[in-house]
């Protein structure tokens, strides 16, 4: 394959295209372990990375990168993969994956009852037709798989968390809201059993049962709108 160098520019009076673009590979079989585009051993210093990309839209529903990868066989479909390594020799005090900050200076208009309009950073969402779709028995679901895989030693005691909230300047109202038309049957479900970690075994557990001592302040939760509370007490 051919490498394609130099400045792609639109020649002066040439129609636009509604679907079309300066780079375009379209309907070109690629053959097995083939990429379109492939850059290894690109040492970058600049912020912006391998790629740099800015610009403006005025109006309608626009994503900023669109990838449809699909299978009709049994292909395994990941995605977009992104890998941060730190490498043997290398310190730094910090890795993520992807960095997404929205920032406002306009305004952010009501929702007006749409359910999907708001400020997301993040919006996973799995959906399914029934009426043709199957979903084996045994498969499973989760729009967010957060998973930690530390071996040959134990950092519980650090500042290890699945998922960490912060913000700053003004508080916010709530660290979660559940909204469904079909709430979940359960807030939370385990594959362990009472007596591990923090599911404490009341019988002959390390912590006392609540009724022990005297109550000192509660978990405030929001209800369709009713204010509840969860008593807090000391545990020993």
């Amino acid at each position: 394959m051919s490498k394609i160098t130099g400045v792609v520019t639109r020649g002066k009076g040439e129609a636009e295209e509604a679907n079309g673009a300066l780079f375009d590979v379209s309907n070109v079989t690629l053959q097995s372990g083939e990429r379109v585009i492939r850059a290894s051993s690109v040492d970058f210093e600049a912020v912006t990375g391998w790629m740099a990309f800015s610009g403006n839209t005025s109006t309608g529903f626009r994503y900023a990168a669109y990838f449809q990868p699909e299978t009709d066989g049994d292909a395994k479909i990941l995605g977009i993969g992104v890998f941060p390594y730190i490498k043997s020799g290398g310190a730094s005090d910090r890795m993520q994956v992807v960095s997404s900050v929205m920032t406002v200076e306009g305004t952010l208009q009501s929702r007006s009852g749409d359910a999907t309009a708001g400020a997301h950073n993040f919006w996973g969402k799995f959906g399914a037709d029934l009426s043709s779709a199957t979903i084996a028995s045994g498969a499973r679901i989760a729009p967010f798989w957060s998973d930690i895989q530390v071996n040959n030693g134990d950092v519980s005691s650090e500042e290890v968390f699945h998922i960490l909230c912060s913000a700053g300047g003004s508080g916010v109202r709530a660290v979660m809201r559940v909204e469904s038309s079909a709430l979940p049957h359960y807030f939370l479900e385990t594959d362990k059993g009472l007596g591990s970690n923090m599911l404490d075994a009341q019988s002959g557990g390390a912590y006392k049962a609540c009724n022990s001592n005297a109550q000192t302040g509660n978990i405030l939760v929001d209800i369709n709108g009713t204010t509840y509370a969860i008593p807090l007490m000391a545990a020993s």
